[in-house]
């Protein structure tokens, strides 16, 4: 940090009496700029991760509805008996919870526990197919 004083004559000098060469007064070293509002500084601020490229599908079709059978993209899976029984087996042989004997198995819990449901309510209905 250097000190710099005026000599009452217009001069300037440093602690040592020597004149500075280049002296710049009032000179903004940075640009500063406020920011007046949040949408402002979003719009200026650079995106943190790259923003994936979404581009619209082309049908012949012009319709702005769109219909919800087109766009239910849930897979279901459907579990075969084998499956079932070799739930049952574990659920009522090992006594293990349903949820516990789905993880073993790589069956989804909430369909597991749904059997389990169907297995204390109607014994007989757990291999029926369920009809919607």
């Amino acid at each position: 940090m250097q000190f710099l004083y005026g000599d009452g004559l217009g001069h300037i000098v440093d602690e040592h009496g020597v004149e500075p060469m280049d002296l710049v007064v009032d000179e903004e070293l940075f640009a500063i700029e406020a920011i007046s509002s949040r949408t402002q500084f979003l719009m200026n601020k650079p995106p943190e991760r790259p923003v994936p490229v979404t581009r619209p599908v082309v049908n012949g079709r012009n319709d702005e509805d769109i219909d919800m059978e087109l766009c239910n993209n849930q897979r279901y899976r459907v579990y075969s008996d084998e499956d079932k029984t070799i739930f049952f087996h574990l659920f009522s042989s090992k006594c293990l919870y349903a949820s516990a004997a789905a993880r073993q198995l790589g069956i989804h819990s909430r369909a597991a526990q749904r059997w389990a449901k169907r297995y204390y309510e109607d014994l007989e209905s757990i291999f029926e197919k369920k009809k919607s």
